[in-house]
């Protein structure tokens, strides 16, 4: 089992965590909105094999943290699911900037989405 010792920090292949994280949950069946404990496992397991892949590494994270973050994101709704799961939110407000233009036709005629998460 990780401790907070033995992982260390996230780094750019963290994604290559999350998809290894997903891949696992996917073949063992777990629904992660039914069994978060199942996902729980899952996160873990792959946690151990990054702890033994990053040996090596000194820097040392919060396996508790991370281990959360990831839970959030494979079964949650990432970087929101904080927010959701907080009594004292009361309001989640989504600002992005939208450009939109239209024609006499009612058509788009040019538009630009921000990406705002």
């Amino acid at each position: 089992m990780v401790t907070s010792a033995s992982v260390t920090a996230p780094s750019p292949d963290d994604a290559l965590v999350v998809d290894r994280v997903r891949a696992l949950v996917r073949d063992r069946g777990t629904d992660p909105m039914a069994d978060p404990r199942g996902v729980r496992a899952a996160i873990l397991d792959v946690l151990d094999d990054v702890a033994a892949e990053r040996a090596q590494e000194s820097s040392v994270v919060d396996v508790e943290a991370w281990a959360q973050e990831l839970h959030d994101v494979v079964a949650g709704y990432g970087p929101l699911q904080r927010l959701f799961d907080d009594p004292e939110i009361e309001e989640i407000w989504v600002k992005c900037r939208l450009t939109i233009e239209f024609t006499a036709a009612l058509r788009i005629a040019s538009g630009s989405l921000c990406r705002c998460l």
